[in-house]
């Protein structure tokens, strides 16, 4: 039997608006027809891994919440808070308008946590104003966990 949890943590963005061309401030509960409420969101995270141009590429995880937590979520988080999630990861495939096979990989959140305080304290977040996240000075970065040598997955033989 295998075990399906994810807890990442990261910063808050609601789905991008095409009429508005940006991601809104507060995010919309809406009912499925089903009758439940949800919220979709978006998780920006750093990777671990730096990218060509030697920068901690950004990741953007699709997430979504269902009933109170999806109605918890709207009222204490805005676009740019800080949030750590617990969930379990969703596989999601279809065809889209063009008959093309698609997979969408989301993970379905049981339970929001604010971070911990470390954040505000070490100044990356501010408390009171939930916005963007500020930028990172050059010693803010987080060490590179397999030193200084950056891996090559071409070489991996599997």
């Amino acid at each position: 039997m295998g075990m399906n949890i994810c807890v990442l943590s990261g910063y808050l963005y609601w789905p991008y608006d095409r009429d508005s061309n940006s991601s809104p401030e507060n995010g919309e509960v809406l009912t499925s027809q089903g009758g439940n409420k949800y919220v979709r969101f978006t998780l920006r995270t750093d990777s671990l891994r730096k990218g060509e141009d030697g920068k901690y590429k950004k990741m953007n995880v699709d997430c979504i919440a269902y009933n109170n937590t999806a109605e918890n979520l709207v009222q204490n988080f805005k676009k740019g808070s800080p949030i750590e999630v617990v969930g379990r990861l969703d596989l999601d495939i279809y065809e889209d308008r063009n008959g093309i096979k698609r997979v969408r990989t989301t993970i379905v959140v049981d339970r929001v946590n604010f971070p911990p305080r470390e954040w505000e304290q070490n100044g990356n977040r501010s408390s009171s104003l939930p916005g963007e996240p500020k930028k990172r000075a050059a010693d803010d970065v987080p060490p590179d966990p397999w030193g200084e040598e950056e891996v090559n997955f071409d070489d991996i033989p599997f």
